[in-house]
């Protein structure tokens, strides 16, 4: 008894130190880097869909920085999303829907899809982008796309400048909506959709109908109006500095 019980010993002796050799000089552990630990391999490289991180302690909390300074600031009166909601036990907040986040172009694109949501009967998607003025605050304009169906776009658009703690709808006085043909841009769509389907005019099909929005840009400065069916632009509205600059294509 006296024996195997020290072969027993023995063999238990030789499966731990085999075990031990295998997990000091075999197995290497994943270094783990803590929250505030710098890591030895940095990257060179930034995405534009970075994960968004909490905003950091600014000397002035009303000063905004970032664009994503802009969106967290903004009274959600002027996304037209269902942002900050509690749907079926489910709390969405702000960062959810960002879909792309583009700190360097001061741009941000939002989706129902990002977070998760899924509202009945359309589907809603926004983008702020930041223009820097050379006259006073800069400018970020918030435009809201919602497809009520396969075949109608519904836009909301406002220009809103920040200063010293206070939001200011400046829609009216910056964009230049009397210098925009609306004529043209409704005869340059409904053109656009006889080219692609060729339609009898007075018999739309649903599908053929014009699909026409504002397009905030991710790089540059100049807005587009487009028919979204066929992503034609039938009109260009170029920020110099100053004003906005509208343009027939």
């Amino acid at each position: 008894m006296k024996n195997k019980f020290l072969i027993l010993t023995v063999i238990l002796a030789v499966i731990i130190a085999g075990a031990a050799y295998y997990y000091f000089y075999q197995y290497k552990p994943a270094q783990v880097v803590k929250e505030n630990q710098p890591s030895t391999e940095a990257s060179t490289e930034q995405t534009a869909t970075a994960e968004v991180t909490d905003r950091p302690e600014e000397e002035n909390p009303e000063e905004l920085k970032s664009i994503l300074d802009y969106y967290l600031a903004l009274p959600a009166e002027y996304i037209e999303m269902p942002i900050e909601i509690e749907d079926d036990g489910v709390l969405y907040s702000r960062k959810d829907y960002i879909d792309v986040l583009d700190e360097k172009n001061y741009y941000i694109h939002l989706t129902t899809e990002a977070a998760g949501y899924h509202q009945g009967g359309g589907y809603s998607s926004a983008d702020l982008t930041l223009f820097k003025n050379k006259q006073g605050p800069d400018i970020l304009a918030v435009n809201t796309t919602e497809i009520i169906s396969f075949w109608m776009y519904l836009e909301h658009l406002y220009f809103l400048q920040y200063e010293n703690g206070q939001w200011t709808d400046v829609t009216e006085s910056v964009w230049p909506a009397k210098d925009i043909d609306k004529d043209y841009i409704v005869e340059a769509a409904k053109q656009i959709m006889i080219d692609k389907y060729d339609p009898n005019v007075e018999d739309f099909e649903p599908e053929s109908i014009p699909g026409v929005v504002s397009v905030l840009p991710r790089y540059g400065t100049t807005i587009y109006i487009r028919e979204m069916k066929t992503e034609t632009d039938i009109y260009e509205i170029k920020w110099d500095g100053e004003n906005f600059i509208p343009k027939k294509l």
